[in-house]
């Protein structure tokens, strides 16, 4: 079990360094995420939506707040169904 815990750690680590980019259609927002799930970056063409630096920031820690409680109602619920399948194992 500590053998699969610790791979676990080493994927997630290695998510961490890879990442994914999502546009609009015009490529006016661009949204950069690790394979983590977590918004790295937010970038806007100003010209188009007038925001500043401290909204961008705000936005990405609420994002990513939104996105771990997301995770953790799913892992939740996994650990419910596993529960189901492996009584008497502490999940």
């Amino acid at each position: 079990m500590q053998e699969m815990q610790q791979k676990v750690e080493e994927v997630k680590k290695r998510l961490a360094t890879v990442s994914v980019v999502a546009k609009n259609e015009d490529a006016s927002i661009r949204v950069i995420c690790n394979g983590n799930r977590e918004i790295e970056e937010i970038i806007i063409d100003r010209s188009k939506y007038p925001v500043d630096d401290a909204f961008i920031k705000e936005l990405i820690k609420t994002l990513n707040e939104a996105l771990q409680q997301s995770k953790n109602l799913e892992e939740g619920e996994m650990r419910n169904i596993a529960g189901n399948f492996l009584p008497g194992m502490d999940l």
